[in-house]
């Protein structure tokens, strides 16, 4: 029989005992870091789903695009004007100071600015106050006008408080020219006067004026002679010179020739218009 108490096998049975603990213990190590790698993947994974989700919020929280004026109606471009100049959301009607304005047109300039030309009614028609019109100048900025230039009352009109006859025309200058036509009548007699106003980059400017209507036949009767002339602004050369054709009880035309200083001035003649 073999001895119960045998070094050699406790020895060896010990050895083996540590062998089965290092490798539980290193089984566990890994099954550890097995886990852990496990957690680390599914915190970015995450990680991942939450810097997505944070751009889709961010994404959706950007504010709309504003669209530039260019691409609104007139009747919206001309209701923002308004809103800039004087703080109304009407076109109508809109009194300042002395006057009543109403509608108008707006010129885009480029590069972002912009030129209301808006006409208005003196708020007391008496025959001493004239009409307007207005101009001003804009500057787009993130879809809505900002003020740069007031000049309310540039232009004047008519009497009784009656605002300008006025067309816009790009043949004259460089720039737009507002050909404006006011007037009135005096005791029978009939007169009216055409101004040229050039909307330069800093502002307007008058270039010219000229008469442009006369008729007295409210003046006289019986067997007096009457005077009838009208006249009319006719072939322009930009920046050089215009005629003003005249017809009525007599014809005649004037040339204006544009000067150094970039106004116009009549060539010498022997006919002329009577005033009142």
């Amino acid at each position: 029989m073999k001895p119960l108490n045998n070094p050699k096998a406790a020895k060896t049975r010990a050895r083996k005992r540590g062998i089965v603990v290092v490798l539980a213990l290193a089984g566990g190590s890994a099954l550890a870091a097995l886990a852990i790698s496990r957690d680390h993947a599914g915190d970015s994974v995450s990680g991942q789903k939450i810097q997505t989700v944070s751009r889709m919020e961010s994404a959706s929280e950007k504010p709309p695009s504003v669209r530039p004026l260019s691409e609104l109606n007139a009747s919206e471009q001309l209701t923002r004007a308004y809103a800039a100049l004087f703080d109304t959301s009407r076109t109508e009607d809109v009194k300042s100071g002395d006057y009543s304005y109403s509608g108008g047109k707006l010129l885009q300039m480029g590069g972002g600015h912009w030129i209301l030309l808006a006409p208005a009614n003196h708020l007391e028609a008496y025959p001493v106050n004239l009409g307007v019109l207005g101009i001003f100048y804009l500057a787009e900025s993130e879809g809505q006008f900002a003020v740069k230039g007031r000049w309310p009352d540039f232009v004047s009109g008519s009497i009784m408080g009656n605002p300008p006859e006025w067309e816009v025309r790009n043949d004259v200058s460089d720039h737009p020219v507002v050909v404006s036509t006011a007037g009135g009548v005096w005791q029978g007699y009939s007169c009216a006067s055409m101004s040229l106003i050039e909307l330069g980059s800093e502002g307007p400017r008058q270039i010219a004026e000229f008469p442009s209507q006369y008729d007295d036949s409210g003046a006289k009767g019986g067997d007096q002679l009457v005077t009838g002339i009208e006249g009319r602004l006719q072939n322009p050369v930009k920046n050089v010179r215009f005629e003003v054709g005249y017809e009525g009880t007599r014809s005649f035309t004037h040339r204006y020739i544009r000067t150094p200083e970039g106004k116009y001035a009549l060539e010498e003649n022997d006919d002329s218009v009577p005033t009142c």
